[in-house]
Formats: C-alpha cells, sequence, structure tokens
C-alpha cells in the first residue's frame, strides 16, 4: 500500500502542469540543520527513543523548464558532541529524489520530493565512565524517503532553502530540518 501511495505521487508530480516555469539548470547546495533518529530495534545498545543531533548536507539539483526537479543528496547527522566521549550515533544517508517546484509567486517555490534513500546509523558507547571496549553496532538500509523544502530567490543564480526529510526504516525513522544556501548553473 506504501509503495502504491508514492507511485501514484510521483506519477502526479511528472504529470502536473506547469504554472510557472525557469529555465533549465543545475543547482549546488550545502545544507545545516538538525536531525532526530529513532531506533525501535531491540538489539539497540544505547537508549535512543528521541535523540537529536546536528547534520550537514550537499545536495545537487538538475530543474528543468517545466519546474521537475531530480536531486541527489548526500548528508550526515551526530550527536556525538564531546569527541566520542560519551555514548553517541551516526547517521550517513544517500538520496536520489524526484519532484516538483509549485511556484507560490514570483521568488518562493515549493519542492515536495520522493525517492530513494541508502541510510548508514551507527551507535557506539563512548569512552567516558565505559570500562573495557567500547560498543558499536551498525544498522542499514535502503527506504523510500520524502523531502519538503521552501526555496527563496534571493537573486538571479542564488538560494535560501528550509526542507524537512524524513525516512522511515525498518528500525525506526531519521528525520532532518534543514537549512541550506543554494547556487544555480
Amino acid at each position: 500500500m506504501k509503495r502504491l501511495q508514492i507511485l501514484t505521487l510521483i506519477s502526479l508530480l511528472i504529470l502536473s502542469p506547469t504554472a510557472i516555469s525557469e529555465e533549465s539548470g543545475f543547482r549546488l547546495g550545502i545544507e545545516l540543520g538538525t536531525g532526530n533518529v529513532q531506533v525501535d530495534a531491540e538489539d539497540t545498545i544505547l537508549d535512543l527513543p528521541n535523540d537529536d543531533g546536528f547534520g550537514v548536507g550537499w545536495e545537487v539539483q538538475y530543474r528543468w523548464a517545466n519546474n521537475m526537479v531530480a536531486a541527489l543528496n548526500f548528508s550526515s547527522m551526530s550527536d556525538d558532541f564531546l569527541l566520542s566521549g560519551l555514548d553517541h550515533y551516526s547517521t550517513y544517508q544517500a538520496s536520489l529524489m524526484l519532484g516538483y517546484a509549485l511556484p507560490l509567486n514570483d521568488t518562493i517555490s515549493l519542492v515536495p520530493m520522493v525517492g530513494i534513500n541508502d541510510w548508514e546509523v551507527k551507535e557506539q558507547e563512548g569512552f567516558i565512565l565505559n570500562p573495557g571496549p567500547e560498543d558499536e553496532i551498525i544498522f542499514e538500509g535502503t527506504d523510500i524517503t520524502a523531502k519538503v523544502a521552501v526555496d527563496v530567490a534571493l537573486s538571479e543564480s542564488w538560494r535560501l532553502s528550509l526542507s524537512y526529510a524524513y525516512t522511515d526504516t525498518d528500525v525506526g525513522s531519521i528525520s532532518r530540518q534543514m537549512f541550506g544556501l543554494a547556487y544555480q548553473f
């Protein structure tokens, strides 16, 4: 059922009419923000019921004149703030997404996207107050991801974005809220 809903959304995005079109081109951007990892697995070594971390991401987009968007996104996130001294997690994600830029006015557009996310969540015990070797566990997989972004044009070439992405995994979920800056070629 979930896959049918995603395929329906992708079909609607591809077939939707163009309201305002821009020129085709590549965008290269960097994103900073926070994220959240929720691990439900019984074999987790850390207590991560709902843990926030800091993240950074890089995104390459291609936008066609009809407002279709293809994006490749790499991001990492971690709550390791004391050089591995305390228990911590880190995530690594690579996403390939398709979407459609819905122009709200001349400078602002709403960009919903869906795609595939290859992810890894690594949990590790810290060395502070931990006698013996530090345990580590890695969860990984490939799942459907969804992202929505609001793009604001600063000039012909520069754009600000505010985005939220969510991936439902077999061991929990990964979400991230990012603020970014992109340059259009």
